[in-house]
């Protein structure tokens, strides 16, 4: 029998963490996800001004459909009508495969290191910066955990997706840290429960240190 995935969704507001609610991944997943973005992004077009929805997609144990779960809800929002960026913390670089572009090209490590990466054209409206073995070099790992939303911020991207790898916790944190919402991905599996509780603490934390 195949195991449904489950994702949790987190909204940070001020130094409070809020529980939206929880779904199975099926058709009534993806509007409650879009609904999230579209809410957002009408009240920002009301002040005129665009500002980022910053969606972190996590999990601490993979093959729970993560990836799968970013690139689809970049695709669908993309579909929308909206500019979408997904960007890949994973140093295997799935999402950009995923998405059927270049995993090799130069992408969030470079972004990261202060460079100007070009991000890949997916489709219409959907873009993706790909990860890769940089990711795991000493440069990144000493990263301050502000400092890829500092990267990120002037980006001329409507909705940004992080894909955040598991088990990597600096990775995922720069992940996090540049969120205002979170998606936790898991299965029925005790290690993916465990993973994702790990995750929730994370959270947790990230909005106790004000980061």
């Amino acid at each position: 029998m195949k195991l449904q995935i489950q994702f949790q969704v987190f909204e940070a507001s001020q130094n409070n963490l809020f529980k939206i609610d929880v779904y199975p991944v099926t058709n009534h997943a993806q509007p409650r996800l879009l609904s999230l973005c579209e809410n957002r992004v009408e009240t920002q077009h009301e002040d005129s001004e665009m500002v980022q929805t910053r969606i972190a997609v996590a999990a601490r144990k993979g093959g729970v459909g993560k990836t799968s779960i970013a690139c689809g809800l970049g695709s669908v929002v993309a579909s929308q009508g909206r500019s979408v960026l997904v960007i890949d913390l994973d140093p295997q670089s799935n999402a950009a495969y995923v998405l059927g572009t270049n995993p090799t090209a130069p992408g969030t490590a470079d972004l990261l290191s202060g460079g100007s990466p070009t991000p890949l054209e997916a489709s219409s409206g959907l873009y993706v910066l790909p990860g890769g073995p940089d990711l795991a070099g000493h440069t990144i790992q000493s990263l301050d955990p502000e400092d890829l939303a500092d990267a990120v911020v002037q980006m001329d991207y409507e909705v940004l997706i992080f894909d955040c790898p598991p088990g990597v916790e600096y990775l995922e944190r720069l992940g996090l840290v540049a969120a205002d919402a979170a998606i936790i991905c898991t299965d029925a599996h005790p290690l993916a429960v465990m993973g994702a509780g790990r995750v929730i603490n994370e959270l947790k934390l990230v909005v106790s240190q004000k980061w």
